[in-house]
């Protein structure tokens, strides 16, 4: 079984202890490190998720986003204090992160995490998905059909091809289709159109 590599940066999750053994499937590296000797550190794995605070992953973001999101497909999660705002998180996904957890999460927590955004989810409260979508479309502008926005909604909470094509009564061959569309409207490099490739991945 392919292992994920986690990296871990600064202690930000101190319910995980270094010292225990990973769940399966996982590789979970703890890093005192720069941005650069992070990445560095993935470069055999795929995919790869950073765990790190809003400081070092907008550090990331400024100094790496063109060649590590586009090309390696660094997954980032941000950790938060308790009662972080509804904004907050909103920006934090807009600034392209896969998933946002508390300090306080475990390992039990954090292999579901790891999970949901390897399978391309975005790992936040169901509500706050749906908004965060509403204003990337509002980014991207009147490019989209109502139907294109229905399934671009649909697999940002975490529907799969299959599921989208119940949900909305259609084949799976038109879901594809209407992806490859999407995709071809997001040509861009904008942050909006970066998150919401991600969100609709073709598979």
């Amino acid at each position: 079984m392919p292992l994920t590599l986690v990296l871990i940066v600064n202690g930000v999750l101190p319910a995980i202890d270094p010292e225990s053994p990973a769940p399966p499937g996982l590789k979970i590296i703890h890093c005192q490190r720069s941005v650069k000797d992070v990445v560095a550190s993935a470069d055999p794995f795929s995919p790869y998720v950073i765990i790190a605070d809003r400081p070092f992953l907008e550090d990331f973001h400024r100094g790496m986003e063109d060649r590590l999101q586009t090309e390696s497909g660094a997954l980032l999660v941000c950790v938060v204090r308790s009662g972080t705002d509804d904004e907050e998180y909103i920006a934090l996904i807009v600034m392209g992160c896969r998933g946002i957890i508390e300090t306080s999460t475990d390992q039990h927590l954090l292999r579901k995490v790891i999970a949901a955004v390897t399978r391309g989810e975005i790992w936040a409260p169901r509500g706050l998905i749906s908004e965060t979508i509403n204003r990337l479309l509002g980014e991207v502008g009147p490019k989209f059909t109502a139907r294109e926005r229905q399934i671009v909604e649909l697999r940002g909470r975490g529907y799969t091809n299959a599921h989208v094509a119940d949900e909305l009564g259609i084949s799976r061959d038109t879901v594809k289709w209407h992806l490859r569309c999407i995709h071809a409207k997001l040509r861009s490099f904008s942050t909006a159109q970066q998150v919401l490739r991600g969100i609709v991945r073709i598979k």
